[in-house]
């Protein structure tokens, strides 16, 4: 299997540091996904938060990311989290935290 590589990146992420590409007068962030040939074995060494501003609509875009694929999850998280927990079509986990005004 030839590895393809899809990336996004957040164009309206304010900046914290000077790293990254500039787009416009903030910074763009980014994440380039390679897919692999093997399924997932182990429990993933890295856990992805997303963090979504405060003039984002939070449950919009859970709603999004259930409909193209995502699970919610419970990892023993209690009913009172400010964060949602889900996987991706491969069992990836990645949360969903809280709005904040970054």
């Amino acid at each position: 299997m030839k590895p393809t590589m899809k990336s996004c990146s957040f164009p309206n992420t304010p900046a914290r540091n000077s790293s990254g590409p500039r787009h416009g007068s903030r910074f763009r962030r980014g994440l380039v996904f390679v897919s692999v040939a093997e399924r997932k074995t182990v429990k993933n060494r890295l856990h992805i938060d997303l963090a979504p501003h405060t003039s984002d609509d939070r449950d919009g875009e859970l709603g999004r990311l259930v409909a193209i694929g995502a699970t919610h999850v419970d990892v023993g998280q209690s009913d009172k989290a400010s964060w949602d927990v889900l996987t991706d079509p491969e069992g990836n986990e990645f949360c969903v935290l809280s709005s904040r005004d970054m």
